[in-house]
């Protein structure tokens, strides 16, 4: 219960009208009471005692855990890569579930490969210890009631292994591109990177016939989303006398398109981030970022989570560096963790 009352205080803005009207409620309770009481809950929820546990136990600590890394999506202050902590905890208490508990196991497992690759596709290795790979750990049950049950992309079908691919390619290129004097575009990186365009193109997600992911072409953006990543890491402004490649441009206003044909208070609001996120990381046109500072600020209205403000402010950053002509500007995780901000973009 303390992970559910962390949550709750600080998912309401008490500064809101809401959150003051909510106030005046309760009269005998003071801001410092409603403060102190939200740093008592958050200390008791992450006190884990993860020694000689029950089957029961073990459900609800790796429960506990999901909660606890929520609360670090929602909390500003959880900008600087806590997130990771409860993911590694995460991992380890997964092949300790029972298997009669296969509902908490499939919504647990999905959880973990989502927010494992999105770690990964923002991290820096050279700063901090790379989780275990999305794929190390994709072993979501498969079957109808698992298949119908899923409903973050990427936990059942092939996309998360590609971004995987890319951002390894990434990890490859980093010390190359940091250094003005390399060549490390050789014909066996492109190699590779021909065979992750021939698996974007082939990616077709298989979700049920009425999943409104479907209606508004979620899948589209996600393939979009993997074909710009895969452009931008090994085709760096800097290489190509800060010219957009060619391709760029009709890729990123087609995945602006998409998010402009959501609706703001669609469910589907709450796994867009990361798709914006990385599409925003090569729009290099001011009508492209405005129509990106937009899509987040809907991602923010309907999550109320500041994660969302975090992308808004790494992609500000990495925008004016591309403006200045710095060649910094190709690693946004570097351009992240030197803002502070170690974070999740989902």
């Amino acid at each position: 219960m303390h992970e559910i009352f962390y949550l709750a205080s600080q998912h309401i803005d008490l500064q809101s009208e809401y959150g003051r009207q909510l106030r005046r409620g309760y009269p005998g309770v003071s801001m410092r009471d409603l403060v102190e009481r939200s740093h008592y809950h958050r200390t008791q929820a992450m006190t884990l005692q993860a020694t000689h546990l029950t089957n029961e136990q073990l459900v609800a600590a790796a429960l506990q855990l999901v909660l606890r890394l929520m609360g670090t999506l929602i909390s500003p202050a959880n900008l600087s890569g806590m997130h990771r902590a409860h993911l590694q905890g995460l991992q380890k208490l997964l092949p300790h579930l029972h298997p009669q508990y296969r509902e908490v196991i499939a919504m647990v497992s999905e959880f973990n490969i989502y927010h494992v690759s999105a770690d990964h596709s923002t991290s820096d290795p050279t700063k901090c210890e790379l989780l275990l790979a999305p794929s190390s750990v994709q072993n979501v049950s498969t079957g109808p009631f698992y298949n119908d049950s899923l409903r973050l992309v990427g936990t059942t079908d092939d996309s998360f292994r590609i971004m995987e691919e890319i951002t390894n390619l990434r990890n490859y290129l980093r010390p190359y591109i940091r250094d003005p004097n390399s060549s490390a575009m050789c014909y066996v990186l492109y190699g590779r990177a021909d065979n992750i365009r021939a698996a974007i193109r082939d990616w077709v997600p298989q979700w049920p016939e009425n999943d409104p992911r479907n209606e508004y072409g979620v899948d589209r953006l996600h393939q979009l989303m993997m074909m710009i990543s895969l452009l931008h890491t090994i085709c760096p402004l800097s290489r190509s006398q800060w010219v957009p490649s060619s391709q760029f441009i009709p890729l990123i206003n087609q995945a602006i398109n998409i998010l402009q044909q959501i609706p703001a208070d669609s469910p589907l609001q709450t796994i867009l981030l990361r798709p914006i996120y990385h599409i925003g990381w090569a729009a290099f046109f001011p009508a492209q970022r405005d129509a990106i500072r937009k899509s987040i600020k809907r991602v923010r209205s309907y999550m109320e989570f500041c994660n969302a403000d975090a992308a808004t402010t790494v992609l500000e950053e990495v925008w004016r560096m591309t403006d200045d002509r710095n060649p910094g500007s190709w690693d946004v995780p570097n351009v992240a963790h030197g803002l502070g901000l170690v974070f999740l973009a989902t």
